[in-house]
């Protein structure tokens, strides 16, 4: 038993060939270890050898890839699914003709609407003033008419009374003698007031055609400027609906 003992011990100490730190522990070890001849053979039965996990670790990243390549796959798909998805609804967008088409129509529709919204604004406006001036003149008039009765009382009067001078003077003059030279005054005076009368009569005859013949221009001018308006809006509005039959016709091609 001692020499199988000091075989061991020898064997332990074989390594000091080297004096290393690590032979300095080993020395220590062995010298543990002859003092507890049994250590060795208990710690090997407490630590059971580990088995290799390296078959273990093969299978699980072998499984840990094909569900990354599955999952990248899935991806995939799911990547090719929504860019069809995209191209379909991009192939479905309205051209760059169709797009110029209808901002023009916009803009002509845009344009007489508001020229039409400017007009109706103005023109009712022009409605409330017209309101508030003839509330203004119905006040009036009733003011002016009773001056106005009372300016044709007098006015009546006055002729009156002098249709009757001028009877009276018509008596005297007929009794008058012809060759009197106050009545052929009078009768020179006479002639000269109804030539006059008649000359006045002529001009204002003649005023008040020229009057009425540029009321009439004025009037037909006004007419061919309201005829040529409502022309252009109907040529605007049939550009319109021509434009837009054919925004729905390239529409129903593309769709």
């Amino acid at each position: 038993m001692t020499s199988l003992f000091k075989g061991r011990r020898s064997q332990r100490q074989a390594p000091t060939a080297h004096p290393t730190n690590s032979s300095k522990t080993g020395d220590t070890d062995s010298e543990n270890s002859s003092h507890h001849p049994h250590s060795t053979t208990s710690s090997s039965s407490q630590n059971p050898p580990r088995k290799s996990k390296t078959p273990e670790l093969k299978r699980s990243s072998t499984s840990n890839l094909l569900s990354t390549l599955s999952l990248t796959r899935e991806l995939t798909e799911h990547d090719k699914q929504l860019q069809l998805e995209y191209q379909q609804v991009e192939s479905s967008q309205p051209s760059t003709f169709q797009l110029v088409t209808v901002h023009q129509a916009l803009l002509l529709a845009e344009d007489s609407y508001e020229k039409h919204k400017d007009k109706l604004s103005s023109l009712q406006k022009e409605l409330e003033k017209l309101s508030e001036a003839i509330d203004v003149e119905k006040e009036l008039i009733q003011h002016l008419k009773k001056k106005y009765r009372v300016a044709r009382g007098a006015y009546r009067e006055v002729h009156d009374e002098k249709d009757g001078l001028n009877k009276r003077q018509e008596t005297i003059f007929d009794r008058m003698d012809d060759s009197h030279p106050y009545k052929i005054k009078i009768m020179k005076r006479q002639k000269r007031k109804k030539e006059e009368e008649e000359r006045y009569d002529k001009e204002t005859q003649e005023e008040r055609k020229r009057e009425e013949a540029r009321e009439k221009e004025e009037h037909a001018r006004r007419c061919r400027k309201e005829m040529a308006r409502i022309q252009r809006e109907k040529r605007l509005q049939t550009d319109f609906n021509a434009e837009k039959a054919a925004y729905k016709g390239g529409k129903r091609v593309n769709s």
